[in-house]
């Protein structure tokens, strides 16, 4: 049967029922229908830059490509002599599916390569409660940054409201007025 044909019963000559398949009309009877029997015409496709739109103003959801921010707990995202684990986090408003984690790292020291050494490690990247590495352990942030190449992912869907979390730490001595700032956003798929 085809995807769109009804299945009925009739009776059949010797009494018996028979089973009798029906297969929809196609676009010509239709349209010969519509022009003989006073029954409506089909409509015209919509044009090529209009194809998501159900019925004026509702559009059809489709996949987009777009930056979600992740905002540091302590508001500021700067790491300095007393500071400790930070953990950045985003609520996505609609489902999305992070893919590629974009890092800008900023080093201010007094003393020129004097925070060369200090590492800064994230603990794991949790979607919801979901951890999103094949084992626990810390890994270094700045292995993301934009000139990162081969560095694409694609963590579990977060459906809206989902907590995104990334906590992460220094690892190594940063002294006097010295200070590491913190900047990441994941680029993802959503649904629009």
């Amino acid at each position: 049967m085809g995807r769109h044909s009804t299945m009925g019963w009739m009776m059949g000559a010797n009494g018996q029922p028979v089973a009798v398949v029906a297969q929809p009309a196609t676009s010509l009877q239709r349209a010969n229908f519509s022009q003989t029997q006073g029954g409506l015409m089909p409509l015209p496709s919509p044009p090529a830059w209009h194809q998501d739109e159900v019925t004026p103003g509702i559009w059809a959801p489709r996949e987009g490509l777009e930056i979600m921010p992740m905002v540091p707990d302590d508001g500021k995202g700067i790491f300095s002599a007393g500071s400790g684990l930070i953990t950045w986090q985003a609520r996505p408003q609609r489902p999305f599916r992070a893919e590629r984690l974009l890092v800008r790292v900023g080093r201010t020291a007094t003393v020129p390569g004097a925070l060369d050494g200090v590492l800064l490690l994230c603990q794991g990247i949790f979607v919801g409660t979901k951890l999103q590495q094949l084992q626990l352990g810390a890994f270094d942030i700045e292995v993301y940054t934009e000139q990162a190449f081969g560095v694409r992912m694609a963590l579990d869907a977060a459906n809206p409201g989902i907590l995104i979390q990334m906590p992460i730490f220094a690892q190594g001595t940063i002294g006097g007025t010295d200070t590491i700032a913190l900047n990441m956003q994941w680029l993802g798929s959503s649904v629009m």
